[in-house]
């Protein structure tokens, strides 16, 4: 129920940290507050201020088994309809017919998906969790926006202009339970050997 809660509460906490993120974008697609470090070739390399509201799923898809995993964010997302005044633009029920409902409904399968591949225990799995959960995420937001007739094609690129900043924060995450060890069991001494008489 801590878990659950601790998920809870970093997704929350998140929306009020920002923090400058790597993005490789098209030119002209920087995300709105970026500032631009080079263009080349068409393309532009970057920063762009993004919030850690995704450090809730992480956190909650690496520390979860699936089902815990999903409701902690699902409580997230039924306070933002109930009126939770952490963040004015995800706010009551008029989110449903906001374009952002999509990616904010996608948080829940991202924390799912994450504690479903972490199963395993491995580097590979915790990379290939968040990797796949953010995926999954970014699925659900391009589907609502194309339910609601809106062009999902922008809103997902300015998400995925990310990744590079996205793939250190994963690699770092996965390698944190490498990186902290394991504690080693103590050795007991060997038994002295049985003198037969």
């Amino acid at each position: 129920m801590l878990l659950v809660l601790l998920g809870l509460t970093l997704t929350v906490l998140g929306l009020f940290l920002e923090v400058p993120c790597p993005v490789v974008a098209p030119a002209g697609g920087l995300p709105h507050g970026g500032s631009i470090l080079f263009e080349a070739a068409g393309w532009t390399v970057g920063t762009a201020p993004w919030t850690l509201q995704a450090l809730g799923p992480w956190v909650a898809g690496l520390t979860l088994p699936p089902a815990q995993a999903s409701v902690a964010l699902a409580l997230w997302l039924v306070a933002c309809l109930l009126g939770a005044p952490w963040a004015e633009s995800s706010r009551g029920l008029a989110m449903l017919v906001g374009p952002a409902f999509g990616f904010q409904f996608g948080m829940v399968v991202q924390a799912l998906v994450i504690a479903w591949c972490v199963r395993g225990g491995t580097y590979r799995h915790r990379f290939t969790g968040l990797l796949l959960g953010q995926t999954a995420c970014w699925s659900c937001g391009a589907a609502w926006l194309a339910l609601l007739d809106l062009e999902p094609w922008p809103a997902v690129a300015s998400q995925v202009s990310g990744l590079p900043g996205l793939l250190v924060a994963w690699a770092t995450l996965s390698a944190l339970p490498n990186a902290l060890g394991r504690r080693k069991e103590a050795h007991s001494p060997p038994a002295s050997p049985q003198v037969i008489r």
